[in-house]
């Protein structure tokens, strides 16, 4: 399998985001919204564990 045919993974993992620079160009509208519900269920799923540890 050539390597051209591999889809890039860039799409779903935006590298700019991790790297901080959230205004980057090539990060769509769409991009930014899907790192937000990925960071709220993170932010979630953290409480959870806390409370958990808690009981």
């Amino acid at each position: 399998m050539p390597e051209s045919s591999i889809p890039s993974i860039q799409i779903h993992t935006p590298t700019a985001l991790y790297q901080g620079d959230q205004n980057s160009d090539k990060m769509n509208e769409w991009q930014r919204h899907e790192v937000e519900i990925l960071r709220q269920e993170r932010q979630q799923l953290e409480r959870r564990l806390r409370q958990q540890e808690r009981d």
